[in-house]
């Protein structure tokens, strides 16, 4: 995996567990996920309008200067994920600083994951094609970086609140382990 891109995983994954720690790399972190049923009219409209990626809640990024190596389907896997990730943090961030009422959010988001299932594979797959080309992890981190970041801001009045809640630090490393782009290789 290009280093940036392992550099936003990790510090996405580091923040996500309920780590206080935040270093310089906090401000690369990128993100992912969705709802399967934005990802459905994401891909469509991505075949439709070839320059801007449509998220599940708005037009996000342009794909001017996307690698080759980063297909339309892998743009649109990715991106739902960190729509999903966004989701994940927002009602993460409602509920703060209710540990317990954190893990019903953490364990109902995992469950919605099962639809990307599928295509978390072909990402996961389609990843290990691109490591290979510097570009695609800068592109990555161009493209997604800020609206993880932001999304991860959201969590820290919750990360601070329940560093210490072993229920949540297990819910939370659970339904990062279904985030491809998080995956430990």
């Amino acid at each position: 995996m290009p280093p940036k891109l392992t550099l936003v995983i990790a510090v996405a994954l580091a923040t996500a567990a309920c780590s206080k720690k935040e270093d310089s790399a906090s401000s690369k972190t990128s993100e992912t996920a969705a709802k399967a049923t934005d990802t459905a009219s994401n891909e469509k409209a991505a075949a439709t309008k070839p320059t801007e990626t449509v998220t599940g809640s708005a037009t996000s990024s342009s794909n001017a200067g996307r690698p080759a190596v980063i297909t339309d389907e892998m743009n649109a896997t990715f991106d739902a994920y960190v729509t999903a990730f966004e989701k994940l943090t927002k009602e993460l961030a409602a509920v703060a600083p209710d540990c317990k009422k954190a893990v019903a959010v953490v364990e109902r988001n995992a469950r919605e994951l099962d639809a990307l299932d599928a295509r978390g594979a072909a990402l996961t797959e389609q990843m290990s094609r691109a490591k290979g080309d510097p570009a695609a992890g800068e592109w990555f981190g161009k493209t997604y970086a800020p609206r993880m970041k932001a999304a991860v801001d959201k969590m820290k009045p919750l990360v601070a609140s329940c560093e210490n809640d072993a229920a949540l630090k297990a819910a939370m490393t659970g339904v990062m382990a279904r985030f491809p782009m998080m995956r430990r290789k």
